[in-house]
């Protein structure tokens, strides 16, 4: 179950970022809707929450090998 929830904290935070293209979200606001665990946390967030388009996204998700 730890592996589940871990997965989906890691998949939540790609899907917000990516998402968050097409609003009005400023890049602050969309870093504070990150949870704060699994592969990406601090380091993978704080590039995450740099990000401008959807291939610096897909780079992360390759880089921390979510799937």
């Amino acid at each position: 179950m730890c592996e589940l929830l871990s997965f989906e904290a890691d998949r939540r935070s790609f899907m917000t970022t990516f998402n968050s293209f097409w609003t009005e979200l400023n890049k602050e606001e969309r870093t504070q809707l990150n949870p704060k665990v699994r592969k990406l946390y601090p380091d993978g967030l704080a590039v995450l929450g740099r990000t401008d388009d959807t291939d610096q996204v897909r780079m992360l998700i390759d880089y921390y090998g979510v799937s």
